[in-house]
């Protein structure tokens, strides 16, 4: 009997011992845990960085400078000029990759319905010009209702563009009105630009699509004849503004402050044994991985290496905000896509306003552009230029690194300007030869 309660006393003790060690260990682990996830954090606003969406609100900004203030007055008759254009055949493209399908068959119909709302163009012009805009969102809503806003900014914007390009821009290049067809492209990319503040991974991805419109339109532009000097001109500048991709690298930053805010809202997430030191990991597992996303997106490398680096990088599970890992792989790839589509933009402009003597290939860097404005975003190396039926093709070997020509036919295959879409048609069915002569 005495040896049993003897036994009994060593295993209560030894229960004692080892919850007593189990409780050392945990908070061994929480005070760890916790200690890396507040270093983390104080980096991040050392550098300035939001930690919280709230941290976003912006300041006052003159109504006269805000673009909210003209776009407010437009919104009304937006939803009208859309509903108005979707019936007349050929006014909106019927894919991304085409631009101006039966344009010029579509031109009377919509600058009539434009002119029925003839206060929109001037309010969208006017809004494409401010220094700055307040996307007036509230960054105080749940997550969930968070990304419902961040989309539904992309949307409106996404038709204040289309109005500029499929309303008014298109018809006037139908029309022969070039000049001031492109400068109301460029003016489709700055209001494109006003919703750079759109805080959320998911509304900046819809605005690159936004802005491939934009950059679709233009590449037919450029062809259907002389463009002015001036115009030109406005046209590389805005180019060069879009080839920075600096709302990226915010958006990113942007998605990170989100995530912290979704992190908060974890039940139990403060709980002392176990469950804390599990979202510690999480929280600080998630944080390393934007700050690796942050430095790919800010390194001047080509896409070719630091999809490698990418490809090299250990997987690490999220739990909460794993399924935004996804998006941002596929955000990087689309901002080196864009970047192309600028690059070869570029280099189409400034080959036709400074075209090379008779029979002799264009030096790239003697066109006057910077060297990262030729060289091709995906390897490093300077795009590729080929002369096509009295006009100039400029082209990305695109994702598979690979030169195919200039062609697009598949997915991964080249990015290119300067050769028209076929049913892009009804802006222009030949190649003019005065594609090649200066504007």
């Amino acid at each position: 009997m005495k040896r049993l309660k003897k036994t009994l006393r060593w295993i209560e003790l030894a229960l004692v011992a080892g919850v007593a060690m189990v409780l050392m260990v945990n908070a061994w682990l929480v005070w760890t845990s916790t200690a890396r996830l507040d270093y983390q954090l104080a980096t991040i606003r050392r550098a300035g960085d939001p930690t919280t969406l709230a941290d976003l609100e912006p300041s006052p900004i003159p109504a006269a400078q805000n673009a909210a203030t003209y776009l407010r007055q437009a919104n009304a008759e937006i939803s009208a000029i859309y509903k108005a254009m979707g019936k007349v055949p050929g006014a909106l493209p019927p894919s991304d990759s085409v631009c101006g399908s039966n344009a010029a068959a579509a031109a009377g119909a919509v600058t009539r319905i434009l002119q029925a709302h003839a206060k929109v163009v001037p309010l969208l012009t006017q809004a494409a010009a401010c220094r700055d805009n307040n996307l007036e969102l509230d960054y105080t809503l749940p997550p969930g209702e968070s990304i419902a806003q961040s989309i539904k900014v992309a949307e409106r914007y996404g038709a204040y563009v289309g109005v500029l390009l499929y309303g008014r821009a298109m018809p006037l290049l139908a029309e022969g009105r070039r000049d001031e067809a492109v400068r109301t492209m460029v003016q489709a990319l700055q209001l494109a630009r006003q919703a750079d503040h759109n805080p959320l991974l998911i509304g900046y991805l819809a605005m690159l699509r936004v802005r491939g419109w934009a950059t679709d339109c233009i590449d037919v532009a450029l062809q259907t004849g002389p463009v002015s000097k001036p115009v030109r001109r406005a046209l590389e500048a805005e180019l060069a503004i879009q080839d920075r991709m600096q709302a990226y690298v915010w958006v990113l930053r942007s998605q990170r402050a989100a995530f912290l805010d979704e992190f908060k809202t974890i039940p139990h997430r403060q709980d002392w044994f176990i469950s804390r030191v599990m979202w510690n990991r999480q929280e600080s597992a998630c944080l390393e991985t934007l700050a690796f996303d942050l430095a790919i997106a800010q390194d001047p490398r080509p896409y070719r290496d630091t999809a490698q680096l990418i490809a090299e990088r250990p997987k690490t599970a999220w739990g909460v905000g794993g399924g935004m890992l996804p998006s941002i792989r596929v955000s990087q790839r689309l901002v080196a896509l864009l970047r192309a589509k600028v690059r070869v933009l570029r280099v189409l402009n400034a080959i036709q306003e400074h075209p090379p003597a008779a029979g002799q290939p264009p030096q790239l860097s003697e066109l006057g552009l910077p060297a990262e404005a030729y060289t091709d975003p995906f390897t490093g190396e300077p795009l590729h230029v080929k002369r096509i039926m009295g006009g100039w093709l400029i082209y990305s070997v695109g994702e598979n690194y690979r030169d195919d020509g200039g062609s697009s036919k598949a997915p991964r295959d080249d990015v290119h300007a300067g050769e028209l879409p076929p049913a892009a048609g009804g802006v222009e069915t030949t190649r003019r030869q005065s594609l090649a002569k200066p504007g």
